[in-house]
């Protein structure tokens, strides 16, 4: 059943004029489907127009203004065609707004994806090394090691690196520019931590810049060094920067971790008897494993001292220790090339063993006062056979007025010298006559060149002055020296005790 559009009043099969009021319904079917043949075609070309939009965000870059150029065309075309076919104001405001956002998101995707291209990255990363940027450099480093400070200071080791070793910092960019051809021809297809796990240095995506793009940066591979020293107190410091102390004789650490460059690493020790500084240079680039090991003071030992006289000082390097032999267990630390002597007083005597110069690896040492006793059982000879012959020749002098017969055993321009040469004539002129009954050597001692030394002695003589004998008993104090010219000892001075 129809009805009119205009007044609502029933139509009879075929009819086409209204009978009521007489509105002519075959001009109004005309408009409508006109109306609805325009407005399909308007929904058909906004989606053509859209489509149009969306595929120009696959091109390429470098035709993104050829790219906007088309758009803004069609744009400009198919607003003419809207307006021609009488898009009402709103709708030509919608799809005009629609392909400006368009346009812009294209223009800001394509910046930002250029911005984040690896290739950038590198370019920055030799840009920076070449002018020596500390700055620029570590904002472009990364690790994912949390550990690892990247820094201005930090980084300063793998720039005087590259500029020590300029063959190694061109490999180090041919490989990065490789891995740029590889990312990029991936389509920017690369995961966190990418690159060959034996470089140093790798391009890596490290998480999102400007919301939308990848991050990259150029990884880099941590390193660390090992050190073990078998003694406690040893203090470590790498570039002047303080690492720790060593707490035990059995010590073993890792440290880091640390930008990969060249270092100094300083190992001091203050001990009880020696002081030691031991640097090392550090490659940590080099090392394939990313880590140096180092044995730091392993010409240290601890020493089991012996000797004959338990009693015995040690003296290391000439400065006495304090430490007698017999408490010389475990002994140290001392270097390789340490002198070790001892000694020790015997008669007055103070005996010196014979120097010993350790050696690495050394674990016991006996010190042999050997040659010291042999040394002093001959000066014991010497000193003995001086005042036998001194006596007896004294006696022979005052008996025979002749000074020549004691001449031999007395330094010559010594006071002794002179005294003996004035009382000989002086005692042989009053009529005394000497006989030596007996000498005892009470003590002696001896400088420690052997130079010189005193004597201290009991002599017991029969004097006879004129015909009247008497039994005298004497105790006196003789210093001596060596006579190089005569090759031995003779009598300097005297004095009664």
């Amino acid at each position: 059943m129809k009805y009119c559009a205009k007044c609502g009043a029933t139509l009879d099969v075929g009819q086409d004029v209204c009978s009521k009021c007489g509105y002519d319904l075959t001009a109004r079917q005309s408009k409508a489907e006109a109306d609805e043949i325009r407005y399909e075609t308007q929904v058909i070309e906004k989606d053509e127009i859209l489509s149009s939009i969306e595929a120009t965000e696959n091109i390429k870059t470098d035709t993104n203004d050829k790219k906007e150029e088309r758009v803004s065309a069609k744009y400009s075309e198919e607003v003419e065609k809207e307006e021609k076919k009488g898009f009402s104001g709103k709708t030509k405001m919608a799809i005009a707004a629609v392909a400006a956002a368009v346009v812009l998101l294209t223009g800001l995707y394509n910046l930002g994806n250029s911005m984040t291209k690896p290739s950038k990255v590198v370019a920055k990363f030799e840009k920076a090394v070449a002018s020596d940027n500390k700055e620029e450099l570590a904002g472009i480093i990364y690790s994912d090691d949390n550990r690892l400070e990247i820094n201005e200071k930090n980084i300063a080791p793998l720039i005087s690196y590259f500029k020590d070793n300029p063959s190694y910092l061109n490999t180090v960019t041919e490989d990065l520019n490789k891995q740029v051809m590889k990312i990029e021809g991936s389509k920017g297809m690369f995961s966190l931590g990418g690159g060959s796990s034996q470089n140093t240095l790798s391009i890596v995506h490290a998480g999102k810049k400007f919301i939308f793009f990848p991050n990259y940066k150029i990884g880099i591979k941590p390193a660390f060094i090992q050190v073990k020293t078998g003694i406690k107190d040893v203090a470590f410091s790498l570039n002047s920067t303080d690492l720790g102390k060593s707490d035990s004789n059995n010590f073993s650490k890792e440290f880091g971790p640390f930008i990969p460059g060249k270092y100094k690493l300083l190992a001091n020790y203050k001990g009880k008897y020696v002081t030691l500084s031991d640097p090392h240079d550090v490659d940590l680039v080099a090392s394939n494993s990313g880590k140096v090991n180092l044995d730091v003071f392993n010409n240290l030992n601890y020493i089991n001292i012996r000797s004959e006289y338990p009693d015995a000082v040690l003296f290391v390097n000439g400065k006495d220790t304090g430490v007698k032999v017999a408490d010389a267990q475990n002994f140290g630390p001392l270097s390789a090339n340490t002198k070790v002597y001892a000694t020790v007083n015997k008669n007055g005597k103070a005996l010196k063993s014979s120097e010993y110069t350790v050696s690495q690896g050394d674990l016991n040492i006996n010190l042999d006062f050997g040659a010291a006793e042999s040394t002093i059982k001959n000066i014991e000879g010497q000193i003995h056979d001086l005042i036998y012959w001194y006596t007896y020749g004294f006696t022979q002098a005052v008996n025979s007025n002749s000074f020549y017969a004691v001449e031999d055993y007395i330094y010559p321009g010594s006071k002794l010298y002179n005294e003996q040469k004035s009382y000989v004539p002086s005692t042989y002129s009053q009529g005394i006559r000497e006989t030596i009954m007996s000498f005892n050597i009470l003590s002696y001692t001896v400088s420690e060149d052997n130079k010189s030394g005193t004597i201290n002695t009991e002599e017991v003589y029969n004097i006879n002055k004129n015909g009247s004998e008497s039994v005298k008993s004497f105790k006196y104090k003789y210093t001596f020296k060596y006579n190089e010219a005569k090759g031995g000892y003779q009598l300097d001075s005297i004095a009664s005790n």
